[in-house]
């Protein structure tokens, strides 16, 4: 049986304590197996696991090792949940929430009665409206509820309500009572409607909701618990010059909403346009060079030696990519079934492929890509927890994968793309709040220790 880390076993102890309670380590400090034996403590026999569909199989796997009994995971909508006692139900997001006109699935867990719920990626619940909350619902009164993220606000800091309902309904039972309580509003005009949103934390409010997430959550930085990790490098930010076809067409979408045979309808429309031309024309079937490419091109050719990720949000530029270079690599992207998305992993960690091209949403979770050198991100947009997810993948989770690591972004000088990563930084600092609340506790108990 593998051994807990001294700092895990305390989370198991806090997690005994209180049934209820949100891990809100960051990536890679070891949430996963901490859930895994403090469940396996409680001697529960009907345990629910709700994760992303590519995290499924990583589930079941550390389910077995840590509690030595069975996963099953539900492999369609129509799985009869005849499952023997001790064996937990792994179900993926997508067959858990259901559609508008069907949540079946989600009924027949309900009637399976749970005794305890992990929802890991607990952040793709921010949205209250949204059918994963909904759906969520109806397990309030299971008595054991685990939420599990390391970025419990993806966006913006009052993103963490959803998780603290669903943790505490009694305690966060109205999402504006949240708002009014911790954060400022503004009044914003959408189709000449006003509309209230929260603006910034009333003063000296973060310093309150730290506090209190301290006393139910659990969280940890890896600098605090990989003493061993190297200091993380700042980002070297390569700004390429547009091309005089690509700023010409980005004008003309800006003023005129349609370039050549592009004709865009709405401002959001529009901005795809503009991120795709960013990329390479070549997407929308425009001539010109695509400076991105061609600085990729020659980069992978001055460092053959380096094991590389590749990022991107577009998976037509992916493959695009993919179309032109000469050198072996995989693609990952969403429609990669979870088979061959193993086998690509594995040959990257083990060097028989050393360039790897990512999909940022299809590989900001679950994947270990730590034996790369360099990530570099073609494009970065907000919400600013997919890039961060996105780039803890090759962070090492052993001394043994200890090595220098760079960390590039590629943007075009003047245009949309350079704006886009400023917002993901602002977010990042913003979101750090909730993200990072122990790192300022501390922080402020240092200050207040020297006065």
């Amino acid at each position: 049986m593998k051994q807990l880390r001294d700092y895990q076993n305390e989370d198991v102890l806090k997690m005994q304590d209180n049934p209820c309670i949100g891990n809100f380590s960051e990536q890679r400090t070891g949430k996963t197996p901490t859930t895994c034996v403090s469940l396996a403590q409680r001697g529960l026999t009907h345990i629910l696991i709700i994760c992303p569909a590519s995290l499924c199989y990583v589930w079941k796997k550390a389910w077995e090792e840590w509690t030595n009994h069975d996963a099953y995971v539900m492999q369609t909508t129509k799985d009869e949940l005849n499952i023997p006692a001790n064996t937990a139900l792994i179900v993926n997001y997508e067959k858990f929430r259901g559609t508008n006109n069907n949540n079946d699935v989600c009924e027949r867990i309900v009637k399976w009665k749970p005794e305890a719920v992990v929802v890991d990626e607990a952040h793709r619940m921010k949205d209250r409206k949204s059918l994963t909350a909904q759906r969520l619902q109806r397990f309030l009164n299971v008595p054991v509820r685990i939420a599990l993220t390391g970025t419990p606000a993806t966006n913006r800091p009052w993103d963490v309500w959803s998780i603290l309902h669903w943790l505490f309904p009694n305690e966060y039972r109205s999402y504006w009572n949240f708002v009014n309580e911790y954060f400022e509003e503004e009044i914003i005009w959408v189709a000449g409607n006003p509309h209230r949103q929260p603006a910034r934390f009333k003063r000296g409010m973060e310093y309150v909701l730290q506090n209190k997430l301290d006393k139910i959550c659990v969280q940890h930085k890896r600098n605090e618990v990989m003493k061993w990790l190297p200091k993380e490098e700042e980002p070297t930010e390569v700004i390429l010059p547009a091309t005089p076809e690509q700023l010409k067409a980005i004008d003309s979408l800006i003023n005129y909403f349609e370039y050549k045979n592009i004709v865009t309808q709405t401002v959001l429309d529009n901005l795809i346009r503009i991120r795709q031309i960013c990329a390479a024309p070549k997407i929308l079937g425009l001539k010109g060079k695509s400076p991105k490419l061609e600085w990729l091109k020659q980069y992978l050719k001055d460092y053959p030696e380096e094991q590389i990720l590749v990022f991107s949000n577009s998976k037509k530029f992916l493959r695009l990519i993919s179309s032109e270079l000469t050198q072996e690599h995989h693609l990952i992207c969403g429609d990669v079934n979870p088979k061959a998305r193993l086998e690509y992993v594995n040959e990257f960690q083990v060097g028989k492929v050393k360039l790897l091209l990512c999909q940022t949403q299809a590989c900001k979770e679950g994947l270990t890509l730590d034996a790369a050198d360099t990530s570099i991100f073609l494009d970065v947009y907000p919400p600013s927890a997919d890039y961060l997810q996105a780039k803890d993948r090759m962070v090492a989770t052993t001394k043994e994968n200890i090595k220098p690591k760079k960390l590039i972004h590629v943007m075009l000088q003047d245009t949309y793309d350079v704006q886009t990563y400023r917002l993901v930084e602002r977010n990042v600092d913003e979101t750090a709040i909730i993200n990072d609340y122990k790192k300022y506790i501390e922080e402020r108990r240092k200050n207040n220790g020297k006065q």
